[in-house]
């Protein structure tokens, strides 16, 4: 989902939370600020526990058919989590399993058939700054990771993804020199 916010006042500063209900249980109340990690517990059945949300984009996305996916970090692996029971369970997948070095701050984002575009910031090799990285989900396998910068200077940080009604797909991110 995504929450949208107009007449902000840019001298301010705002915190969001997230409390999620399965039918039967509720999630702790997770909250964030710009910058900030949000921790939450217990989201649904059989939904990852102790998963880390950082403020940076969109992390659900639903298909055309109904399905749910979310896109985290934890443990420095970017994982991708479906439902298709409107949320109520939850299997996960690992998106970044051959990556050894810190992935976080994932975003998602979905295309009109139904392709999920992910985007993080990670580390390609130490002890060199963050770069842009990018994977694509078709609902069967995932394509090959591709970083999308090369700067040794400086750390490419918080993305953000969407993708347009004509299936391009649009990236932001943070240039900050370390």
């Amino acid at each position: 989902f995504t929450i949208t916010i107009s007449n902000l006042n840019y001298s301010s500063i705002y915190y969001f939370g997230l409390r999620v209900f399965d039918g039967q249980n509720y999630s702790s109340l997770a909250t964030t600020s710009p910058y900030q990690t949000a921790i939450l517990s217990t989201i649904a059945s059989n939904f990852p526990a102790n998963l880390e949300i950082k403020n940076n984009g969109r992390k659900i996305a639903r298909a055309s058919n109904g399905n749910f996916y979310a896109v985290y970090s934890r443990a420095n692996k970017i994982y991708l989590a479906k439902s298709v029971d409107q949320g109520i369970n939850w299997t996960e997948t690992d998106a970044t399993p051959e990556e050894e070095l810190e992935q976080i701050n994932p975003s998602i984002a979905i295309d009109s058939q139904n392709n999920l575009h992910l985007v993080w910031q990670g580390k390609v090799a130490t002890p060199t700054p963050y770069q842009i990285r990018y994977r694509k989900y078709n609902g069967n396998s995932f394509s090959e990771i591709l970083t999308l910068t090369n700067d040794s200077e400086w750390g490419q940080e918080i993305p953000g993804i969407a993708v347009d009604s004509q299936d391009n797909v649009h990236l932001i991110w943070v240039n900050n020199q370390v």
